[in-house]
């Protein structure tokens, strides 16, 4: 099953802004028990998904060091329903991630956003030490618990966390190639990189479901878990 890691890295000057239908806030002991019905109701429809109950949700932000409810951007309609969600994480601290050297293509990349950074468009990417001979950090923050009801939802909970993450600082989420709520906005400057699930199946077992391509049932993937 095909699945890309995606990072952002900026807004191209004719994006658009978040639709004013939409209302994003930050989690709270206010709206804790309507994010975790979301959560749990999304869940249902995702593979590997790492919460089931209270218990889970609450083990699994445990275990991101440093992590808040108030981390999480909420997104609302005009019923006060929720209808999205996702939570910035930095694993700082953790681990650092330290480029040594930048294929020709990612090269390019680097430049063009060097390039826009001059109009203040986009965020730079950390000089590898093949050509400073010094160290320097890639400055990002996972997404994670990543939820949509729809495209326009995702892209005004992208934009709002770009907006919070330092002028150093990259965001990245992962998402499986069907799941067409979380493709990158086409508003947003990104870059993704392919992966891909395998399972080793015997020849008298069926293939697991997750394997196959639904629009409907898509794998939980953290970006956090992949390193």
């Amino acid at each position: 099953r095909k699945l890309f890691l995606t990072s952002i890295h900026g807004r191209y000057p004719w994006a658009n802004k978040p639709l004013p239908s939409i209302q994003i806030r930050h989690g709270s002991a206010a709206n804790f028990d309507a994010l975790l019905d979301y959560v749990l109701k999304r869940a249902q429809f995702r593979p590997f998904s790492s919460v089931w109950n209270q218990e889970s949700f609450q083990r699994k932000i445990s275990q991101l060091p440093g992590f808040q409810l108030s981390d999480f951007f909420v997104a609302f309609d005009n019923y006060d329903n929720m209808i999205g969600c996702m939570a910035p994480w930095s694993s700082r601290g953790i681990m650092d991630y330290i480029p040594l050297t930048y294929s020709l293509r990612a090269h390019n990349f680097r430049q063009y956003l060097k390039f826009l950074w001059l109009f203040g468009l986009t965020h730079r990417l950390a000089k590898p030490i093949a050509s400073t001979g010094r160290e320097s950090k890639m400055q990002f923050k996972h997404l994670t618990f990543v939820n949509a009801d729809n495209e326009d939802v995702f892209e005004s909970l992208l934009a709002t966390a770009f907006e919070t993450v330092s002028s150093q600082e990259f965001l990245l989420y992962a998402h499986v190639e069907q799941d067409y709520r979380l493709l990158p906005p086409q508003s947003l400057i990104s870059a993704s990189q392919p992966y891909a699930l395998y399972s080793v199946v015997p020849p008298d077992k069926e293939m697991p479901t997750f394997l196959h391509p639904s629009l409907s049932e898509n794998p939980e993937i953290e970006s956090c878990y992949f390193f």
